[in-house]
């Protein structure tokens, strides 16, 4: 078995005959076996300094841009305004209109669809607290 640096690749006398690069090593056969174990254990397989194959834990992802951070906020200040706007707030309009229909003291409701609607137009201005996107304090759940 040979390892190609330039190519980052393992190459087989057998399979790939005089087609291997000029400077691939060779390389044990039980040195290939355990840098595939340790490559299927979520290692990645590069040259060292002398173009030699190691296993290396992978680079940690890059940090996510603004963008991306602007993204994610937005798309879960959707979904909790999906889920005021949807069941919670759509059962609480139609109490509130049974009990005006049947005559009964609104009161209690009228002030539990204040609280919602305060928390709903917290989460609409989610963008506009100090240190968003990077730093976001999400308004509770009534």
């Amino acid at each position: 078995m040979y390892y190609s640096h330039s190519k980052r690749g393992f190459f087989d006398l057998r399979l790939h005959g005089s087609n291997i690069p000029a400077d691939a090593m060779e390389i044990s056969s039980e040195e290939y076996r355990t840098l595939l174990v340790a490559q299927g254990n979520g290692k990645v397989i590069q040259p060292d300094e002398n173009g030699r194959p190691v296993a290396v834990d992978p680079p940690a992802p890059p940090a996510p841009t603004e963008e991306e951070l602007v993204a994610t906020a937005r798309a879960e200040r959707d979904r909790l305004m999906c889920e005021v706007y949807d069941p919670t707030m759509m059962q609480l309009l139609r109490r509130h209109r049974t009990a005006v229909i049947s005559g009964a003291d609104t009161t209690e409701i009228n002030t539990i669809i204040v609280a919602w609607d305060s928390y709903a137009y917290a989460l609409e201005r989610i963008s506009e607290q100090p240190g968003f996107p990077t730093k976001i304090v999400w308004p509770q759940i009534p």
